[in-house]
């Protein structure tokens, strides 16, 4: 039947054009959640990455040493070691040959630290010139080696900058001694800062060594 056979091809044309109008909406729709996830990316790399070295910022480093944190207290068998690390004469190059200096040097120590570690470590810049490190599944040796892998690879060549630059670097580890989770932060940055004076001939008070905390680690550890 002629007329049998125009509906049907009536209809099959419609069913065409409907179909493309909903490829169309779908391709649109995806287009759109792609535009969606790069904008929440960006703002997660606002919130949780540091502008200037690329590191994880303080931020994610709350919130991955309070994961890192539970995890090994959940697994006491794999231990957890956190490092604190600290910029010696960063002031001096920022007063005396600008910030511009002082901030291709923590560039080039954040890139080499990074380069140095471990998958699955995680290095942050919590504070101008500070930085922790917090390496799972980690023994206090194996810790001390990376330390010493740390200095090695992340001393400027001779002639780099104006300004003699290392790093002063303290560490703790869970089942050392009578370390707990909790004090991981304490001990290591009581550490760090032991290794900062020895080099100035000083001798650290024993009430001072208790008591002592950079303003940026105390707070990440009362928030943890």
């Amino acid at each position: 039947n002629p007329n049998v056979a125009g509906m049907r091809k009536t209809q099959s044309d419609d069913n065409s054009i409907t179909g493309s109008f909903r490829v169309d909406e779908l391709l649109g729709e995806i287009s759109r959640l792609k535009r969606e996830v790069s904008e929440l990316r960006e703002i997660r790399n606002i919130a949780y990455i540091d502008a200037l070295t690329g590191l994880p910022n303080r931020r994610y480093f709350e919130q991955r040493l309070s994961e890192a944190m539970a995890s090994a207290e959940r697994e006491p068998d794999k231990p957890l070691s956190v490092v604190v690390l600290d910029m010696d004469h960063l002031k001096l190059l920022n007063d005396d040959y600008g910030h511009a200096e002082g901030d291709r040097a923590l560039v080039h120590f954040a890139t080499r630290m990074q380069d140095a570690l471990r998958d699955g470590d995680t290095c942050c810049r919590v504070g101008g010139d500070e930085f922790m490190i917090i390496l799972p599944n980690c023994s206090h040796p194996a810790c001390l080696e990376l330390m010493e892998r740390l200095a090695h690879h992340c001393r400027p060549d001779e002639g780099d900058f104006p300004v003699a630059l290392r790093l002063s670097m303290g560490a703790a580890t869970t089942g050392e001694g009578h370390v707990t989770v909790g004090g991981l932060c304490e001990l290591a940055d009581q550490r760090m800062y032991e290794d900062k004076v020895s080099r100035r001939g000083k001798v650290r008070p024993p009430a001072d060594a208790a008591a002592r905390l950079s303003a940026s680690v105390i707070d990440i550890f009362q928030t943890v």
